[in-house]
């Protein structure tokens, strides 16, 4: 790695600091003391806590493997540690700001550095970052693995050396440790690359990427082995995460939501393996009776995916049920996908296949707003080519027109709040 890349400005590190500084503020100002442990995030809570207590990944005194263990150890040696709640999140605080560090790194390679501060800044203050990292929730530990998952990609991409994509494969690993949707990019990643090389070379590359995932997964599906006497390689929910995908769409992903015969088996089986092979048979027999949902349903869960009404997720509404930051950053990353597409530029090549990756998931899964967190670097990075080349007046009409468009937005979206 080279000596540039630890050489940063030194206005970068007060960005970063002040970025730290502000979300203790967010967090003690609008979240207080108490985390929410609500929904997916008492299941988090109560299995870190059953690491740091008993060493065991456990929910309710009994082992589970209902999802992945990455955010759970994360949070249960922290809480070993410090032995306070409070400490997880102010961990997670540090995490979301160390995330901006790839988006700068990258950038700098397109624009100046006063530029890629800018954007950088922008990531950092950006209000639903805010949100997710002052949650009991994987999505600040997975924000951070897969933006260093990025820039090794990145970095792999740029410069083809094996060490470049032993880092990319380890972080990619752990990303996938920690939410399963990471596999779907991961997956579009690792064809591109393999299909894109020679014979020998791709033979190569499975092999190093095979070898390290092998290595990283293994205890979980080991552990998974002991204490279910089943293979389990990612985890027991995949069967309620698609069931609710089709046979009950448009419902959360809750076993309360089963359609009221499908409960009925369910809650007669004994273990979550059982449960979970239930519910994925079900999916599948349902698929095969009505196989065109995957196509009708495909549509709906894209804009569901994307859309600016963030509801619940969005901390700064502001009066508004409009996300005017998401709006913006949106419009400018398609706009600069839109300029740029001509142009052989690797960031672009890494960008798509990522976007791929997460449409491909909101597709088959659930296309909900939450899960759309992981491609804001993405949104960033691709933002910050915008300026690669000076604006043209035809540019600089473009952006003021689609900054009007989003303030228009946020203004119809006070109307409906």
């Amino acid at each position: 790695m080279s000596k540039r890349l630890f050489r940063l400005p030194h206005t970068l590190y007060i960005i970063m600091a002040l970025a730290f500084i502000v979300r203790l503020l967010y967090w003690w100002i609008f979240v207080g003391p108490t985390p929410n442990i609500s929904g997916d995030a008492n299941f988090y809570y109560q299995t870190s806590h059953s690491i740091a207590e008993n060493l065991t990944y456990g929910l309710n005194g009994e082992l589970t493997a209902t999802k992945l263990p990455g955010y759970p150890v994360f949070a249960g040696v922290v809480l070993k540690l410090f032995k306070k709640d409070a400490f997880v999140i102010i961990c997670q605080y540090l995490l979301g700001v160390l995330a901006s560090l790839p988006i700068f790194l990258i950038l700098r390679n397109y624009l100046n550095e006063k530029k890629a501060q800018v954007v950088t800044f922008a990531y950092l203050f950006y209000p639903t970052t805010w949100h997710w990292e002052s949650q009991f929730m994987s999505e600040s530990l997975f924000i951070f693995l897969n933006s260093l998952y990025l820039f090794f990609m990145y970095k792999y991409l740029t410069e083809g050396k094996i060490r470049k994509l032993c880092l990319t494969s380890i972080f990619g690993a752990f990303s996938l440790l920690t939410r399963p949707a990471a596999i779907f990019p991961l997956g579009i990643f690792y064809f591109y690359i393999i299909f894109r090389e020679k014979p020998i070379r791709a033979l190569k590359v499975a092999a190093v990427t095979g070898l390290i995932f092998l290595l990283i997964f293994s205890p979980w599906v080991l552990r998974n082995y002991r204490a279910f006497g089943h293979f389990i390689p990612i985890s027991t929910s995949g069967g309620i995460t698609i069931y609710t995908s089709y046979v009950n769409w448009g419902y959360d992903m809750s076993i309360i939501n089963l359609v009221p015969e499908d409960r009925e088996r369910w809650s007669k089986l004994g273990t979550e393996y059982e449960k979970d092979k239930f519910l994925l048979s079900r999916t599948v027999n349902f698929l095969k009776q009505y196989p065109f949902k995957i196509l009708t349903l495909a549509p709906v869960k894209i804009k569901d995916y994307f859309h600016p009404f963030d509801g619940r997720w969005y901390p700064l509404r502001y009066g508004s049920k409009y996300n005017i930051f998401y709006g913006i950053l949106f419009s400018l990353a398609a706009v600069s996908l839109f300029w740029n597409r001509n142009k052989n530029l690797k960031l672009i090549k890494l960008s798509v296949l990522c976007l791929l990756g997460g449409i491909l998931s909101a597709i088959i899964f659930h296309g909900e707003i939450r899960y759309r967190f992981v491609l804001n670097p993405i949104f960033f990075l691709l933002s910050g080519l915008c300026f690669i080349d000076p604006l043209n007046q035809k540019g600089k009409k473009i952006i003021i027109a689609m900054i009007s468009f989003n303030l228009i937005f946020w203004g119809i979206g006070i109307t409906i709040s």
